[in-house]
């Protein structure tokens, strides 16, 4: 687990990425619904969430450099608290990784391929990704800074295309509901913003601990503006009650691309964002499940545990009865992650500084 670092920038990246992922899923659909024209600014209330949670991350890195969330938690908790909070932590990765790699595989059979079966896709997804996750997070990270940058700009271009069939009234008022229900209803969603844990589960391998709090920070504003970019577009072509019943948002947006007859059917460059989104959530989830679980246990080795945590997440995957039914258990997981998500970390860091002031010195 020591081999690999990454930097400041290449971190700011795989977050950006991984929480972006969201927008080729119902992430914009659910704002919509909550939020009405004002969906966009719910984004950016949601966000801050995201952001509270990297704060605390990075001022647990700065207490604990080094140091991934699990062997904080030992330290912190003891060895039995804190390896039952590290293997929940996996857990949790693990099946949000499930769900979203069904998700995805699902859109991708109705939009595209209505014959194949989706543990085809879900079989070759995880193979992959056990494969990337074996290299490490090091060439995971170098592999981003060619892939994303390319898909990014094209998914910019799609939103740009479809500007001349928006409407700005579709996006008023601006406060949609009223700034107290919009707040409330980011607290709902805060859980949608849970795979920022990831900072803190790669606290070891920064080559400078001090980068993580400005690589989360910068990660979550770019994923929030992608998202928000993404959910005021959506909103603007197709009205908040239109936009509220579409689930697959940016392919509907790339269906209207139209240049002339030189350029017709850019919803078929979508399949590149389906792919490249799947297969890099899938792979970081994955390897930040098999580092999580190695630090709780006390292994030196995460690549072992690579097969068993793949084909334990190909069955997950395959658990849900149907697309709505997936749907359901990832909005229902998403709700409840919210409380660890910040709950655990904030009470490891207040545990954390009264220990290093000598006050709770004999607790273990």
């Amino acid at each position: 687990m020591e081999q690999g670092h990454i930097g400041g920038g290449q971190a700011a990246l795989l977050i950006f990425t991984i929480l972006a992922t969201k927008v080729l899923l119902v992430y914009p659909t659910a704002m919509i619904q909550n939020g009405q024209g004002a969906g966009w600014l719910l984004v950016l209330l949601n966000a801050a969430w995201g952001a509270a949670a990297v704060w605390v991350l990075a001022a647990l890195a700065r207490r604990f450099p080094g140091r991934g969330l699990a062997e904080v938690a030992q330290e912190v908790a003891g060895p039995v608290l804190g390896t039952a909070f590290g293997l929940t932590v996996a857990g949790g990765l693990l099946f949000l990784a499930a769900l979203v790699l069904r998700l995805l595989s699902e859109s991708f059979i109705i939009a595209i391929l209505p014959q194949t079966p989706p543990s085809v896709l879900i079989g070759t997804a995880v193979g992959l990704a056990v494969y990337a996750g074996y290299l490490g997070l090091e060439p995971l990270a170098r592999a981003h800074q060619v892939v994303i940058p390319p898909v990014a700009a094209a998914m910019v271009v799609v939103l740009l295309l479809v500007l001349r069939e928006a409407q700005a009234g579709w996006l008023y008022p601006v406060l949609g509901p009223g700034l107290p229900t919009l707040a409330q209803a980011s607290l709902w969603h805060a859980g949608a913003w849970v795979e920022v844990v990831l900072l803190g589960i790669y606290g070891h391998a920064f080559r400078r601990p001090g980068e993580l709090g400005r690589a989360g920070l910068w990660g979550v504003v770019a994923a929030a503006l992608a998202l928000a970019a993404t959910t005021a577009t959506f909103t603007a072509v197709f009205g908040p009650e239109g936009a509220a019943r579409e689930p697959f948002p940016l392919y509907h947006l790339a269906r209207m691309v139209y240049l002339g007859r030189f350029f017709q059917r850019a919803e078929s460059l979508f399949v590149l964002f389906w792919i490249s989104g799947g297969l890099t959530y899938t792979a970081l989830l994955l390897h930040g499940a098999a580092v999580t679980t190695a630090q709780a246990l006390g292994v030196p080795f995460y690549r072992p545990l690579l097969l068993p945590l793949g084909l334990l997440l190909f069955g997950l995957a395959l658990l849900p009865g149907s697309y709505t039914e997936t749907q359901a258990w990832d909005a229902l997981l998403r709700q409840w992650a919210a409380l660890p998500l910040f709950g655990i970390p904030v009470l490891l860091l207040a545990v954390g500084r009264l220990r290093r002031r000598g006050g709770l010195a004999h607790v273990r």
